[in-house]
Protein backbone atom coordinates (compact mmCIF):
# COMPACT_ATOMS: atom_id res chain seq x y z
CA UNK A 1 0.00 0.00 0.00
CA UNK A 2 1.43 3.36 -0.95
CA UNK A 3 1.93 6.31 1.38
CA UNK A 4 -0.80 8.25 -0.37
CA UNK A 5 -3.28 5.41 0.13
CA UNK A 6 -2.37 5.16 3.84
CA UNK A 7 -2.80 8.92 4.25
CA UNK A 8 -6.21 8.87 2.55
CA UNK A 9 -7.31 5.86 4.63
CA UNK A 10 -6.23 7.49 7.92
CA UNK A 11 -7.87 10.81 7.01
CA UNK A 12 -11.12 9.03 6.10
CA UNK A 13 -11.18 7.10 9.38
CA UNK A 14 -10.51 10.29 11.32
CA UNK A 15 -13.36 12.10 9.53
CA UNK A 16 -15.83 9.28 10.21
CA UNK A 17 -14.93 8.73 13.87
CA UNK A 18 -17.45 9.68 16.62
CA UNK A 19 -15.01 12.26 18.02
CA UNK A 20 -15.40 14.17 14.74
CA UNK A 21 -19.01 14.99 15.60
CA UNK A 22 -17.99 16.78 18.79
CA UNK A 23 -14.73 18.46 17.86
CA UNK A 24 -12.65 19.47 14.90
CA UNK A 25 -10.02 16.84 14.13
CA UNK A 26 -6.89 17.91 12.30
CA UNK A 27 -6.03 15.81 9.25
CA UNK A 28 -3.35 13.16 9.54
CA UNK A 29 0.17 14.13 8.51
CA UNK A 30 3.10 12.20 7.08
CA UNK A 31 6.41 12.92 8.75
CA UNK A 32 9.70 13.07 6.82
CA UNK A 33 10.47 9.52 7.98
CA UNK A 34 7.25 8.28 6.39
CA UNK A 35 5.33 7.61 9.62
CA UNK A 36 1.68 8.64 9.78
CA UNK A 37 1.00 11.03 12.70
CA UNK A 38 -2.56 11.14 14.00
CA UNK A 39 -3.76 14.26 15.82
CA UNK A 40 -4.27 14.07 19.57
CA UNK A 41 -7.86 13.56 20.71
CA UNK A 42 -9.59 16.74 21.87
CA UNK A 43 -9.34 17.54 25.57
CA UNK A 44 -12.56 17.00 27.53
CA UNK A 45 -14.54 20.11 28.36
CA UNK A 46 -13.98 21.36 31.90
CA UNK A 47 -17.15 20.97 33.94
CA UNK A 48 -17.97 23.35 36.80
CA UNK A 49 -17.71 21.93 40.29
CA UNK A 50 -20.93 20.40 41.50
CA UNK A 51 -22.85 21.71 44.47
CA UNK A 52 -22.10 20.25 47.89
CA UNK A 53 -24.43 19.34 50.74
CA UNK A 54 -22.64 19.35 54.10
CA UNK A 55 -23.95 17.95 57.38
CA UNK A 56 -21.99 17.88 60.60
CA UNK A 57 -21.56 18.71 64.22
CA UNK A 58 -20.70 22.11 65.58
CA UNK A 59 -19.57 23.30 69.01
CA UNK A 60 -18.80 26.79 70.35
CA UNK A 61 -16.48 28.12 73.05
CA UNK A 62 -19.20 27.90 75.71
CA UNK A 63 -19.57 24.17 74.97
CA UNK A 64 -22.95 24.54 73.29
CA UNK A 65 -23.21 21.76 70.77
CA UNK A 66 -25.44 21.17 67.80
CA UNK A 67 -25.65 20.42 64.13
CA UNK A 68 -25.23 22.36 60.92
CA UNK A 69 -26.52 21.80 57.41
CA UNK A 70 -25.11 23.70 54.40
CA UNK A 71 -26.49 23.52 50.88
CA UNK A 72 -24.77 25.09 47.86
CA UNK A 73 -27.61 26.51 45.77
CA UNK A 74 -25.98 28.27 42.83
CA UNK A 75 -22.42 28.61 41.61
CA UNK A 76 -19.68 28.55 39.05
CA UNK A 77 -16.35 26.79 38.69
CA UNK A 78 -14.78 28.01 41.95
CA UNK A 79 -17.55 29.96 43.73
CA UNK A 80 -20.98 29.18 45.18
CA UNK A 81 -23.91 30.85 46.90
CA UNK A 82 -25.76 28.81 49.47
CA UNK A 83 -27.87 28.60 52.62
CA UNK A 84 -27.09 27.08 56.00
CA UNK A 85 -28.95 26.26 59.16
CA UNK A 86 -27.62 25.45 62.63
CA UNK A 87 -29.47 24.00 65.60
CA UNK A 88 -27.91 24.38 69.06
CA UNK A 89 -28.88 22.90 72.38
CA UNK A 90 -28.24 25.32 75.25
CA UNK A 91 -27.98 23.38 78.49
CA UNK A 92 -28.42 25.22 81.78
CA UNK A 93 -26.93 22.73 84.22
CA UNK A 94 -27.88 24.79 87.29
CA UNK A 95 -31.55 24.85 86.24
CA UNK A 96 -31.51 21.33 84.67
CA UNK A 97 -33.07 22.60 81.47
CA UNK A 98 -32.26 22.79 77.79
CA UNK A 99 -33.37 25.14 75.07
CA UNK A 100 -32.94 24.86 71.32
CA UNK A 101 -31.75 27.72 69.16
CA UNK A 102 -32.06 27.74 65.38
CA UNK A 103 -29.88 29.97 63.20
CA UNK A 104 -30.03 30.47 59.45
CA UNK A 105 -27.70 32.23 57.04
CA UNK A 106 -26.92 32.81 53.39
CA UNK A 107 -23.31 32.60 52.25
CA UNK A 108 -20.89 33.03 49.40
CA UNK A 109 -17.80 30.86 49.12
CA UNK A 110 -14.73 30.30 46.97
CA UNK A 111 -12.90 26.96 46.79
CA UNK A 112 -9.26 26.29 45.95
CA UNK A 113 -7.58 22.93 45.32
CA UNK A 114 -4.46 22.67 47.48
CA UNK A 115 -3.07 19.31 46.44
CA UNK A 116 -4.74 16.13 45.17
CA UNK A 117 -8.09 15.63 46.89
CA UNK A 118 -7.55 18.45 49.45
CA UNK A 119 -9.50 21.70 48.99
CA UNK A 120 -9.77 24.90 51.01
CA UNK A 121 -13.06 26.82 51.08
CA UNK A 122 -13.31 30.42 52.30
CA UNK A 123 -16.84 31.44 53.12
CA UNK A 124 -18.64 34.60 54.29
CA UNK A 125 -22.29 34.85 55.27
CA UNK A 126 -25.04 36.86 56.90
CA UNK A 127 -27.70 35.33 59.11
CA UNK A 128 -30.18 35.63 61.95
CA UNK A 129 -31.46 33.80 65.01
CA UNK A 130 -34.87 32.28 64.20
CA UNK A 131 -36.20 33.10 67.70
CA UNK A 132 -35.08 36.73 67.43
CA UNK A 133 -34.93 37.71 63.73
CA UNK A 134 -33.72 41.20 64.64
CA UNK A 135 -30.60 39.56 66.13
CA UNK A 136 -28.38 39.29 63.06
CA UNK A 137 -24.79 38.19 62.62
CA UNK A 138 -21.98 38.01 60.10
CA UNK A 139 -19.96 34.85 59.76
CA UNK A 140 -16.75 33.80 58.09
CA UNK A 141 -15.34 30.31 57.79
CA UNK A 142 -12.29 28.51 56.49
CA UNK A 143 -12.98 24.85 55.74
CA UNK A 144 -10.63 22.14 54.60
CA UNK A 145 -12.21 19.21 52.84
CA UNK A 146 -10.68 15.99 51.66
CA UNK A 147 -12.47 14.10 48.92
CA UNK A 148 -13.16 10.44 49.61
CA UNK A 149 -14.27 9.08 46.25
CA UNK A 150 -16.08 11.11 43.61
CA UNK A 151 -19.12 12.15 45.64
CA UNK A 152 -18.03 12.29 49.31
CA UNK A 153 -15.67 14.42 51.38
CA UNK A 154 -14.72 14.94 55.02
CA UNK A 155 -14.89 18.63 55.98
CA UNK A 156 -13.90 20.69 58.99
CA UNK A 157 -12.81 24.10 60.15
CA UNK A 158 -13.55 27.18 62.24
CA UNK A 159 -16.55 29.47 61.84
CA UNK A 160 -16.31 32.96 63.35
CA UNK A 161 -19.60 34.73 64.01
CA UNK A 162 -19.81 38.40 64.88
CA UNK A 163 -23.02 40.16 65.83
CA UNK A 164 -24.24 43.03 63.71
CA UNK A 165 -23.47 46.52 64.99
CA UNK A 166 -26.86 46.84 66.76
CA UNK A 167 -26.26 43.62 68.76
CA UNK A 168 -22.51 43.90 69.35
CA UNK A 169 -22.93 45.20 72.90
CA UNK A 170 -25.03 42.26 74.12
CA UNK A 171 -23.51 39.57 71.86
CA UNK A 172 -19.95 40.25 70.72
CA UNK A 173 -19.73 37.02 68.72
CA UNK A 174 -18.41 33.51 69.02
CA UNK A 175 -16.02 31.01 67.50
CA UNK A 176 -17.42 27.65 66.36
CA UNK A 177 -15.75 24.42 65.28
CA UNK A 178 -17.41 22.39 62.50
CA UNK A 179 -16.68 18.79 61.46
CA UNK A 180 -18.82 16.79 59.07
CA UNK A 181 -19.39 15.03 55.78
CA UNK A 182 -20.10 16.50 52.35
CA UNK A 183 -21.92 14.93 49.42
CA UNK A 184 -22.36 16.19 45.89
Amino acid sequence: MSRVAVTVLVATIAMLSPARAHAQVAPAAITPSGLVMLPAPPAPAVQPDEAWLALGGVVDRARHDGGRLQVDVFGGRHWVLGVSGSLFEDADHAMSSTASRLFGSVYGAVTFRVVGPVHIRLQVGYGADAAAPSSRFFESAAFAHVEVGKRWAVVGGPIAQAASIEDAVTNPGTLLAFVGLQHR
